[in-house]
């Protein structure tokens, strides 16, 4: 029997012993996954979108349309929309009349993107009321079946918070191995842009753009296991327009930019938050857009990577949580930015 198959019927069974609170939960309807690469049947697509749903139910934290109900409601949405086919039903706008349909008030909605020997599975939550997404979820995979299965556990994992680990593993405890106040300037750092530097013993981007050319810790690899603490105060400088945009990066091997994993706040006009790996544009692993940030306002970050997991706390709430089962080991850290104004300060690091 083939592990998906397998492993979908397992979660039905862990998600049928949990008990049901649909009051207090987001009900969503899950659309079938959308396979834009021609590589799959629909038999395994249905099976992966039934795996997708019982663990999202199994994480205790979404109740989802049941599957037959949805199927009906599909065919009478498709004839009022008057489509030729049943199945002609991939389009936001047949999915948000589905998901209105069916009294859900979140949609998600998922495809398979390919390039090369490489899939992506990507997914969307979107709130009805709003028909804009507020949470998305990637998983990258050898396209096969297989190797699909790993991915939908990642995106679950992704949108639930329901990782290996504790919630907020990571965000307490640790041994100090490091801490800078940039009262001594910028000594144990390898500064790339001449923007960069001390005001009022705070670490400032400067008022002209860097172009991602950073400030990277200098002779202290970051441990393993690790904890990295500080505070990030976003400011509008001499800009005209606030920009949020505040950015750190971490696990590469080299002090470069997209070298490792890149968290950045309030990013592209203040438009949303994330963890990407290498690639802010493509390589997103998770995305918040409901945080929004305040000028003038100290955030507090806590960036946690435990074994293959990788946590965003702020202000000791956490923000996004992801799991990369390639995850990058890399010993290097920097403050970055393209062109916003931010204060650093108060840097500490934790081996966990």
């Amino acid at each position: 029997m083939r592990r998906t198959i397998g492993l979908a019927v397992f979660a039905t069974m862990l998600a049928a012993a949990l008990p049901s609170l649909a009051q207090d939960k987001p009900i969503l309807a899950v659309m079938e996954i959308e396979d834009k690469t021609g590589k799959f049947e629909g038999k395994d697509l249905e099976a992966a979108t039934e795996y997708l749903s019982t663990l999202l139910i199994a994480s205790g934290k979404y109740s989802v349309v049941e599957k037959g109900r949805q199927e009906a409601k599909k065919k009478q949405v498709v004839k009022d929309l008057k489509r030729e086919t049943y199945d002609a039903c991939y389009d936001d706008k047949c999915r948000i009349e589905l998901g209105r349909a069916l009294a859900a008030d979140t949609l998600l909605s998922c495809s398979i993107l390919g390039m090369g020997k490489t899939c992506t599975l990507t997914c969307r939550m979107v709130p009805l009321e709003k028909e804009v997404a507020a949470r998305a979820g990637i998983g990258k995979f050898e396209c096969s079946l297989e190797a699909m299965s790993e991915a939908i556990e990642a995106i679950a994992a992704q949108l639930s918070g329901a990782l290996r680990n504790g919630a907020d593993a990571g965000l307490t405890g640790g041994r100090l191995v490091f801490e800078e106040d940039f009262s001594m300037g910028l000594e144990n750092f390898i500064v790339k842009s001449d923007n960069w530097k001390i005001v009022d013993q705070r670490l400032y981007t400067g008022d002209r753009p860097n172009a991602n050319k950073g400030v990277w810790l200098k002779d202290q690899a970051l441990p393993r296991d690790v904890r990295i603490e500080f505070t990030a105060t976003p400011v509008s400088g001499k800009s005209k327009e606030f920009q949020g945009d505040v950015k750190c990066e971490f696990g590469g091997t080299k002090s470069e930019h997209a070298d490792g994993y890149i968290i950045i706040l309030g990013g592209w006009n203040n438009a949303l938050n994330t963890i990407a790996r290498k690639d802010e544009h493509v390589g997103r692993l998770v995305v918040d857009s409901k945080f929004k940030v305040t000028p003038d306002t100290a955030y507090r970050f806590q960036v946690v990577r435990l074994g293959k997991e990788i946590r965003w706390f702020l202000d000791g709430d956490l923000l996004l949580v992801t799991r990369d089962e390639k995850v990058l080991t890399g010993g290097a850290f920097g403050f970055n930015n393209w062109n916003s104004r931010v204060y650093f300060d108060n840097l500490k690091v934790f081996a966990l």
